[in-house]
């Protein structure tokens, strides 16, 4: 494992207070008692241009004669925005009752939004009041915002009008038509039902009435809400996910708090699907990519739900409790952002944990101080946000913090897996930022969060706060530096997986990386060969270990049928192993290894005998055919042999494995260059070789102490040409034995019965 140096790496601090630059111009219609409340956001890419919607929200100002939408730009980089248009949102009234289709009904309301909902060219409005649903659009807005819907009733004479706190959107699906989903508020107390108004298009005109000029008054479909069994006192959140619509129903009784889903089926009728209870639910939201939900609660707590969540009661994706929520968007990255009305903001991963909290207040402008933020949307590329100041006119844009600012970057881990040991503290890993799509790296420190899971095993791997563990990548270069997150490696071995995640311009990267914890270092033997050692001798090996946490290594000698003696019981990493001196008896020991609590692979040793005498049958030369008797000779076992135990001659006499053994080929005059040694297959061992212009050898004998010239891969040949003539006792092969310390042909000498291997004729 690596350590870096002369590189600034920290963990980032997540509580932060952070003063808002306000928003100009949103008081248009002063001094009436305005609120901004709802918000909404869009990204141009190609123009690096963010537009941003505010609505403001009248209240009971009864002296207002209309609702505003402004319209805002924001570039990337810039910290001011600019209006762009001020929209109107009508006045449904007794003036212009040509907008209602029962005209004795008369409402004199100005609209109250709670949430804006973009379809791809329009902006739509729900009004909290009449019940009356507006749009306008994005390019060019005209100064007045048509009237899509809207239908008053009477109950009993009286004037009973709808309440819509959201709308959910569902675009048009080849024959399917497009839909506005909407559900009734708290007024119309007789029925509760859910609705669809279907359209052609969501961006298209809107059909001719002149009843109503141009206005749908109608549902399409609808669908009653009675299998509830109860009435929650609002309805709220509306989410549509493909086919599915995601309702949030609020209670001030927190076992009331429902989530639930309906289908949308193909002719367009609406069908209950699931109800699931989340306590004390406050406020829904769908991320971008509209694949799943999140609910934010009254304690704080998050919840993540999915076309295939189980119904019943939901496990929280969060465990903090931050306080109410109040408001919650999803950004392009898959982070999950929470508002609260004591100007408080927070920032969470995608996985629940938290990794920022800010403390957010106006700067400057006449509403300085603190904020009550009830609506925000993401602005440009996650860098900024827009804020909704509840009971004050204004909106402020938030600026994240440096380290937060999300960048055009890929995330990578160097290499997949990393070895660990247990217990230890884990001062970096390998996590490095490059420049999106290229392997040059990040000119900038970004920040990271680490999450870890049990892969194989009971292993774990743990930061001191689960929600704490961000980290700063280093620009240019460097691994990641942890130190500061305290990151520990636990007691049990196994895997762990690692997972770093940053928000970038293109949504959320990832990177995994495997820790292998063990409970000490991994041992490698170069070469894994056992050694082979003379009896009573001592040897210097050049066997090494190795550790993968770089630690020393402990070993160990243990008795086989022999044994063995270590010169030292530690071994530095990397480096090879002490003297070893054999005992006097032939036989196998170990020698064993360790790193920390963990058990290595052992060293196999063999003790051989050291050769004092050899042994060899006959030449069975088959007449007096010279080619005969050379043919014997290549193929006659030659057994070096020696005594079990060393300096006791009278110990049993045993093979000698391993032994060197050199041939001496003397000639008569007669015969003088006729025979010699020649090479017939390399040996790997640079130890059996010819010299004497052919006339010595050395062989080597098997793990029996056999050794013959031919699996030597050594013959003796008459010289091409030559003729080779058998003379009793005058020609004749003589042998020497290796009797060195380290038994690497070093020093032969005559065995103790130093009897020739003759070539003879057989007359």
């Amino acid at each position: 494992m690596s350590f870096i140096t002369n590189c600034e790496v920290y963990m980032t601090e997540i509580a932060q207070t952070i003063k808002a630059a306000p928003v100009p111009n949103l008081a248009a219609s002063e001094p009436h008692q305005q609120n901004a409340r709802a918000a909404a956001s869009e990204y141009d890419a190609s123009k690096k241009v963010t537009t941003f919607w505010v609505a403001d929200h009248m209240v009971d100002d009864v002296d207002a004669t209309e609702g505003h939408v402004y319209c805002y730009e924001i570039k990337d980089g810039e910290d001011k925005s600019t209006l762009k248009a001020t929209i109107a949102l009508p006045k449904i009234s007794k003036d212009n009752s040509s907008y209602n289709p029962d005209t004795d009904i008369h409402v004199d309301v100005v609209a109250q939004p709670n949430f804006l909902r973009l379809s791809v060219k329009y902006v739509w409005v729900p009004d909290f009041n009449t019940g009356a649903i507006y749009r306008f659009k994005k390019e060019a807005p005209d100064a007045t915002a048509e009237i899509v819907f809207f239908k008053p009733v009477k109950n009993d004479g009286n004037e009973q009008l709808y309440q819509w706190y959201d709308i959910g959107l569902q675009p048009k699906n080849g024959s399917n038509k497009a839909k506005v989903i909407v559900v009734d508020g708290s007024r119309n107390a007789d029925k509760l039902s859910l609705y669809s108004i279907e359209m052609d298009d969501l961006d298209g005109a809107l059909p001719t009435n002149a009843a109503t000029h141009n206005t749908i008054n109608d549902f399409s479909h609808s669908l009653s809400l009675d299998m509830l069994g109860h009435k929650p006192e609002q309805f709220c959140d509306i989410a549509v996910l493909d086919k599915k619509i995601w309702l949030y129903l609020y209670d001030s009784k927190p076992d009331n708090c429902l989530v639930l889903n309906f289908n949308i089926e193909d002719n367009g009728t609406l069908r209950f699907d699931q109800k699931f209870v989340i306590n004390g639910a406050n406020g829904m939201t769908a991320d971008p990519t509209n694949k799943y939900i999140i609910v934010g609660s009254k304690t704080g707590k998050l919840y993540k739900l999915d076309n295939t969540s189980l119904p019943g009661t939901v496990k929280p994706l969060t465990e903090t409790d931050e306080g109410t929520t109040y408001r919650l968007i999803v950004d392009n990255a898959g982070y999950i952002w929470t508002a609260n009305k004591n100007n408080k903001l927070y920032c969470y991963t995608a996985l629940g944990n938290l990794v920022r909290d800010y403390t957010v207040s106006a700067d400057g402008g006449p509403d300085s101080g603190d904020l009550s933020i009830i609506g925000m949307a993401m602005l440009s590329t996650g860098n900024k946000l827009v804020l909704a100041d509840n009971g004050h006119p204004q909106a402020v844009i938030l600026t994240v913090d440096d380290a937060f600012k999300i960048q055009d970057i890929d995330l990578e881990f160097t290499k997949p897996s990393g070895d660990y040991e247990a217990d230890a503290d884990i001062d970096s890993v390998p996590l490095v930022t490059y420049k999106a799509g290229t392997k040059t790296r990040h000119d900038k420190a970004t920040e990271a969060r680490l999450q870890t899971a049990t892969k194989t095993g009971t292993a774990t791997a743990k930061f001191d706060n689960k929600n704490r563990a961000l980290v700063t990548v280093p620009a240019s270069s460097g691994e990641t530096n942890t130190k500061s997150v305290k990151f520990k490696a636990g007691p049990d071995e196994g895997s762990v997986l690692l997972l770093a995640e940053a928000r970038t311009i293109t949504g959320k990267k990832s990177a995994s990386y495997i820790l292998n914890i063990t409970s000490g270092g991994t041992i490698i033997i170069k070469p894994s060969d056992k050694l082979i050692i003379r009896q009573g001798k001592k040897i210097t090996p050049t066997t090494t270990l190795t550790s993968s946490n770089n630690k020393p290594i402990d070993i160990d000698a243990k008795d086989g049928t022999s044994h063995v003696d270590l010169a030292a019981k530690t071994v530095n990493s990397g480096q090879p192993l002490p003297d070893v001196t054999a005992g006097k008896k032939i036989g196998t020991a170990t020698i064993t290894t360790k790193s920390g609590t963990k058990n290595g692979p052992n060293v196999d040793v063999l003790i051989v005998a050291i050769p004092t005498t050899i042994f060899h049958r006959p030449l069975e030369t088959g007449g007096d055919s010279a080619v005969s008797i050379i043919k014997s000779v290549n193929t006659t076992k030659i057994t070096a042999k020696g005594h079990e135990t060393l300096d006791d001659n009278s110990s049993p006499v045993v093979s000698a494995a391993y032994s060197y053994i050199k041939f001496k080929l003397e000639l008569s005059s007669k015969n003088a260059g006729t025979v010699h040694f020649v090479v017939k297959t390399a040996s790997p061992d640079p130890l059996i070789k010819i010299s004497d212009a052919g006339l010595t050898v050395v062989v080597k004998a098997d793990e029996r102490g056999i050794a013959t010239l031919d699996k030597s891969g050594i013959a003796l040949e008459i010289v091409p040409g030559k003729k080779f003539t058998p003379e009793d006792g005058t020609n004749q092969i003589t042998f020497e034995i290796d009797q060195s310390d380290k038994g690497d042909a070093t020093k032969f000498v005559k065995p103790a019965d130093d009897l020739p291997l003759q070539l003879i004729s057989s007359h």
